[in-house]
């Protein structure tokens, strides 16, 4: 196990954020005392490890009590703040078939009052482990401060299999841990998730797979399904109501269609065409023509597929179908890729994402203050931490529950707005854009509010 604990002083805790020093003092500092804190033994006995861990941090982060988690924006730091307030708008609700299926919640509240970074530090993906942990520290920095009961956070390596992230989880538990950031990839989350949620230990995994999310397993990666919400509503409300999908036989092309499917069962469009093409076919060509047999006129074609791939989905389609310029492509997030801005036919289509004020802000930080520019992943493990740390802050005898994480307002982080369903599908207000032959345009901006039935609302005051 690898495993450190480190304490923010109340005093440096207050220095501010812009400051490049304060990452280099919170590392340099592992092991000192948080103002408050009772454990001093444990403190002490953790210090001896510093020494042995390659860059991994951990830290004890003070909780005043008086933190922004309900969104009301009087917060006592700018960061705080970020993360708390919500600006007036609407994000459109999502297919009844497409919310939790169940209004259940843990039946167990967490024991522990720690916090643990589940991370691989070891084997192929251990430069990226070693970004969650300065991502985690850059939020330390920015959001823990004032006095009050210590929060600790455990480093631990999760390695590179199922079992051994198993083995990490049982770690975590065993250093108190009530809340769990991590682990990267889907299968450590799934077997990480069989050990915690058992426990009432809820977990906010850096992964994008939705088949491993799960009541208590939280997936903070930008799942299909959120960006194909996003882009069919802005499709619906510019007045398209016939769609259609051509799609890999892979699982996200059956997640695309279930996702549509899920808008049509309640009324709000027709499907007039679904053809499907196998996995890895560059050039699908027999499939497109007997799509285009089977098909009627569609207004809007849903096209789930990226980078090579797309390419030759897309020529097939301009080959094979006259009319193409006058139907409306709709895609995925890596539709915005550089790649395809040279594809004609792919010229108009529309792609939801993130917007890019925040998260390139983050990056640019990131970067001056840790000396390498941060993978996408970077910005998930920053938001995890920053909601565990501010969701403490807040007090209440439950800081991470579920009803505590599943809020409806949800949170702002690096990416713009997201909050956490109850099925542990991260919903994320996403921005509309359209590829054009000089690059990308904005449509639409993301929306700054949550409004979606089956979620508790914020007080009007906030």
């Amino acid at each position: 196990m690898i495993f450190v604990c480190f304490a923010l002083a109340a005093a440096a805790a207050t220095a501010g954020c812009a400051d490049p020093g304060r990452i280099d003092r919170v590392r340099a500092e592992a092991g000192n005392s948080a103002a408050g804190a009772d454990d001093t033994d444990s403190a002490d006995e953790n210090r001896a490890a510093t020494a042995t861990v390659n860059g991994a941090v951990a830290a004890a982060v003070s909780a005043d009590g008086g933190g922004n988690s309900d969104g009301d924006g009087d917060s006592n730091s700018e960061d705080d703040s970020d993360f708390g307030a919500t600006p007036r708008a609407t994000v459109a609700a999502l297919p009844a078939a497409l919310a939790p299926a169940s209004e259940e919640i843990l039946l167990r509240e967490p024991e522990g009052d720690a916090l643990a970074l589940l991370a691989p530090l070891s084997g192929e993906s251990a430069a990226l482990g070693e970004a969650l942990v300065d991502a985690v520290a850059l939020a330390v920095a920015d959001h823990a401060g004032g006095d009050g009961a210590a929060l600790t956070l455990a480093v631990i390596d999760t390695g590179a299999t199922p079992d051994s992230a198993a083995r990490a989880a049982e770690e975590a538990l065993a250093a108190g841990a009530g809340l769990v950031l991590g682990p990267l990839f889907a299968d450590a989350a799934e077997a990480a998730g069989r050990v915690l949620t058992p426990r009432g230990v809820s977990l906010l995994s850096f992964s994008n797979d939705s088949r491993v999310s799960r009541q208590g397993v939280f997936i903070l990666g930008q799942t299909p399904q959120s960006q194909l919400a996003a882009v069919i509503q802005h499709a619906l409300d510019s007045g398209l109501r016939d769609f259609a999908i051509f799609a890999p036989r892979t699982p996200l092309g059956f997640l695309a269609r279930d996702a549509l499917r899920a808008y049509r069962d309640e009324g709000s469009l027709r499907i007039l065409g679904e053809g499907f093409y196998p996995a890895g076919s560059l050039v699908p060509d027999e499939e497109v023509r007997d799509f285009l047999r089977s098909s009627l006129d569609y207004e809007a074609l849903i096209l789930p597929a990226s980078g090579q791939a797309l390419q030759g989905v897309v020529n097939a389609f301009a080959f094979h179908d006259p009319f193409i310029d006058e139907v409306q492509i709709l895609g995925l997030t890596a539709l915005g890729d550089e790649v395809l801005r040279g594809e004609p036919a792919l010229h108009g289509a529309w792609f939801s994402a993130p917007g890019e004020g925040s998260r390139r802000q983050f990056v640019l930080r990131f970067e001056r203050i840790m000396g390498y520019r941060p993978p996408v992943v970077a910005s998930l493990a920053y938001d995890a931490a920053a909601i565990a740390i501010l969701l403490h802050r807040g007090g209440g005898g439950a800081p991470w529950s579920v009803a505590a994480l599943t809020r409806g307002q949800g949170f702002l982080g690096t990416g713009g707005l997201f909050r956490l369903r109850r099925d542990g599908i991260s919903q994320r207000s996403l921005a509309i854009y359209e590829l054009t032959s000089d690059g990308v345009r904005e449509r639409a901006a993301a929306p700054g509010r949550f409004a979606v039935p089956g979620f508790s609302e914020p007080d009007a005051a906030n």
